[in-house]
């Protein structure tokens, strides 16, 4: 997988521009790789997306389906939606997105959002592959199979 581009949501994008442009981050062994990909954040609302000293953030805030139907075809590498569930399951609805990758951290918090749409098909998926990293990461990769109807 070469990721060259972030997509992110409005939120998302406030919380990432917080710590991960900042010294906060330095001693984060992504930090120079992710503050390297080009970075596209999805809003009504914002006009600019600063990115601490670094390059803005490109903002959409047109169809986001549109939208990444374009970065896709403009895009060399692999784009990675980081959080931002409301447009990942956008996304997922909309059939534009190729595979899931789902890291899970052995952390309970007892409630929450799920990742996927309600009502989504859970065929929809097949699991390529499951990764176990340090402290008990685990990475699952999903494909989408395409749809029948």
């Amino acid at each position: 997988m070469t990721v060259d581009t972030m997509v992110l949501g409005a939120s998302t994008y406030r919380m990432f521009a917080e710590y991960w442009p900042t010294p906060a981050s330095e001693d984060e062994i992504i930090a120079p790789s992710l503050n390297s990909l080009h970075r596209v954040v999805f809003s009504r609302h914002l006009t600019k997306a600063p990115w601490g000293d670094m390059a803005e953030a490109a903002v959409e805030s047109g169809d986001p389906i549109e939208a990444i139907r374009r970065i896709k075809a403009e895009t060399g590498g692999d784009i990675v939606v980081w959080g931002s569930l409301t447009l990942a399951e956008t996304f997922l609805a909309a059939g534009v997105v190729d595979s899931v990758r789902l890291v899970v951290m052995p952390i309970a918090i007892g409630a929450g959002r799920g990742v996927f749409p309600p009502g989504q098909d859970p065929n929809m998926l097949t699991l390529h592959s499951a990764t176990v990293y340090d402290q008990g990461l685990v990475e699952l990769v999903y494909e989408i199979r395409a749809s029948n109807g």
